[in-house]
């Protein structure tokens, strides 16, 4: 019997049909699991976006229609004269370009900016291909991106969002210089060394805020530092597997992957890519070199820095049990193909490992007491999974639809064509995720998601073409027109939204929440007073030693093993609370401690249109 694979071989490649059937597959669903704001039909859809839902069951027959009869449209469209098909491929290409004006809602955007590209990919698919010397196109690829990249920065420090992780990232940071540890002092944690599953990488950027800037633009400048590092190595990854073409088509990719740019505020798990991206690299290139010295010593540095980006975040250790499994099945491998043993990769590899792993093991576990101790306390705290398969459930919801089709519709790609430098990048994605779905029991999708924009960009370059690997019009038109999707969606939903724009014409970043507290409350505070309000609030009093967060309430209560919240605030002995409007709630254990102390709203503030109201059982006169 023919296996699948074979006939798919035989009927080649689909571009249109399978980045058709993904646009239907993701489009359907989150069309119509959305919900509008204004609610006007059904209790769920507002009218324009019921007009679009329409419109999408129209298409969805029209695009089934033009499947089950490629022969004849195929045939028709390639009878039409040169320069009318590019007619038609600018006109088809105006979606993309107008979308973004019309007053729908951004999915309905993404729908329609989706489908467009699908129709620009059915006319190209019919047109005659040839190859192509671009290397001048793509240097401005390249230039077009390294230009975009100061106002992406700009955008990520100008975006006046909020993440309580961003706030306590901080003050883990800056713990180890005021309180001998790295814990989050805000929160009441208990004081220890280093609390289990952080990584002292985080003192560089406590030293950042103590010594340089305590602002939260710091954390944003060293996380978008850490994405342009993952950009270029997920270029390099794909130059070292495709050529130069597709690792310029995976730069833009990344560049402007929402992936990354949806968020923004500095947290470590978020850097793991720009180590990871040394890990994938230092694999292959010993995978490559396959003898010497030279090789050796990348496995050996694969396995050290799988091993200390544990030092970054916890989830590095999908990383070692990802290659790992790798090398042992690169040995199999070499095994069932020659009936020889190679195992000088492995073990070096795991070399590599141990090394990293003692350092880990002295700084990290021994000051806890041993690894039963940080074993258990690990558990405890990052234990439970946030759904089934979180790392799955965050693949399909995955932040932009355009995105997600190309993922999808690359990795089917990738399997169908399985050339092998594609059975190589399947094995690491296959290894990687496979120990995601096992290991990483928070979801945390962008710490492997850089990996998934390889296979798009193999896509774009070859999938319209797979015999003409490299440089071909029909892929150069694809990437072109994929890269203005991308572009568009990144001035639209991000670099316009955050404020970026706004700021380079003023000539100066918007002002900021916590900053412009410091004036306000400043005749409110005094030095020794213990200030109870959001944790966030560290970036106005870095240096006030008795701030404590509303969290400390569950945090205290599981530490001293209290039953009553109450009894943590008898403990804290609070002088001032501050309530920020939609930044913290009064948990019910502070409220019946102010209740029973009689505090009173001695002031209420408008800051940047926030409510501010302070309380205290003594209202100054």
């Amino acid at each position: 019997m023919m296996s699948i694979q074979r006939v798919f071989r035989q009927r080649g490649f689909h571009a249109f049909g399978v980045i058709g059937f993904w646009l239907h597959f993701f489009s359907l669903y989150r069309l119509w699991s959305h919900t509008s704001n204004e609610a006007t039909v059904l209790g769920r859809y507002s009218t324009r976006f019921a007009l679009v839902l329409v419109a999408s069951l129209l298409l969805a027959v029209v695009w089934v229609g033009v499947m089950v009869r490629w022969r004849l449209v195929s045939a028709r469209l390639e009878h039409v004269a040169a320069r009318w098909r590019l007619v038609l491929l600018v006109a088809a290409g105006l979606p993309i370009l107008v979308v973004w004006w019309f007053p729908i809602e951004r999915l309905a955007q993404e729908y329609v900016a989706a489908n467009a590209l699908l129709l620009v990919v059915l006319l190209l698919q019919t047109m005659p291909d040839q190859r192509l010397n671009i290397l001048h196109w793509l240097w401005l690829l390249v230039l077009l991106v390294v230009l975009m990249w100061p106002l992406l920065l700009l955008g990520s420090v100008t975006i006046r969002m909020f993440e309580p992780d961003e706030a306590a990232w901080a003050d883990y940071s800056t713990s180890i210089f005021v309180a001998d540890g790295v814990y989050a002092r805000t929160w009441l944690q208990e004081p220890v060394a280093i609390r289990p599953g952080l990584g002292y990488a985080l003192v560089g950027y406590g030293w950042l805020l103590e010594n340089v800037s305590f602002n939260i633009a710091t954390g944003r400048i060293i996380q978008f530092a850490s994405y342009v590092v993952a950009f270029i190595g997920v270029a390099a990854i794909a130059w070292r597997l495709y050529g130069r073409v597709v690792g310029v088509a995976c730069l833009v990719m990344t560049s402007f992957s929402f992936s990354f740019l949806a968020y923004n505020e500095y947290r470590p798990n978020l850097q793991l890519p720009a180590i990871a991206v040394l890990i994938v690299l230092c694999a292959l290139e010993g995978r490559y070199q396959l003898v010497g010295r030279g090789a050796l010593g990348w496995h050996f540095l694969c396995g050290l820095l799988a091993a200390l980006s544990l030092q970054l975040h916890a989830s590095g250790v999908v990383y070692i049990a990802a290659f790992s499994v790798f090398y042992i099945l690169e040995v199999a491998w070499v095994f069932y193909r020659s009936r020889r043993w190679r195992v000088a990769p492995i073990m070096t590899f795991f070399v590599g490992v141990a090394f990293g792993g003692a350092v880990y093991y002295f700084l990290n576990i021994a000051p806890l007491g041993g690894i039963g101790v940080y074993l258990s306390a690990l558990v405890t705290e990052r234990g439970g999974y946030v759904r089934p398969l979180p790392a799955l459930y965050r693949l399909f919801t995955w932040p932009n639809l355009v995105e997600v089709i190309l993922v999808f519709a690359g990795l089917t790609f990738l399997i169908w064509r399985q050339n092998k430098a594609d059975c190589v990048l399947l094995a690491i994605l296959s290894c990687v995720f496979g120990a995601a779905l096992l290991l990483d029991t928070q979801g945390y999708l962008h710490t492997f998601n850089f990996l998934l924009l390889l296979p798009v960009g193999v896509l774009l370059v070859d999938g319209l073409n797979p015999s003409a690997s490299g440089a071909t019009r029909r892929g150069q038109i694809f990437v072109a027109a994929t890269t203005l999707v991308v572009l568009w969606q990144v001035i639209w939903f991000f670099l316009i939204p955050s404020g970026a724009l706004t700021a380079l014409a003023n000539g100066r970043l918007p002002p900021f929440l916590y900053e412009e507290l410091r004036p306000a409350l400043q005749t409110y505070i005094r030095p020794n007073d213990v200030i109870v309000s959001t944790h966030e609030l560290l970036w106005t009093y870095p240096n006030h030693r008795n701030l404590v967060g509303v969290m400390a309430e569950t945090v205290g209560s599981q530490r001293w093993g209290l039953n009553n919240p109450v009894d943590v605030w008898e403990r804290v002995q609070p002088t001032v609370v501050i309530a920020i409007e939609h930044q913290m709630d009064i948990p019910p254990g502070l409220a019946a401690y102010m209740s029973n102390h009689e505090f009173k709203v001695c002031d209420t503030l408008r800051v940047l249109a926030t409510t501010i109201t302070i309380y205290r059982e003594q209202c100054a006169a």
